[in-house]
């Protein structure tokens, strides 16, 4: 990631936000997880 915080994926376009968010998913990080530390909605962490 080149992003310096979580929170910065909320300003990036969507394309590449639901890249990151795949990638978090990869790496064994749950849906609430993710919804924590990026503070997207959990269904758009579900959708990506």
């Amino acid at each position: 990631c080149n992003l310096k915080s979580c929170l910065e994926i909320q300003k990036i376009d969507q394309h590449m936000r639901d890249k990151y968010l795949k990638r978090l998913k990869e790496e064994g990080l749950s849906t609430r997880q993710i919804t924590r530390l990026t503070g997207i909605s959990r269904g758009i962490v579900l959708k990506s």
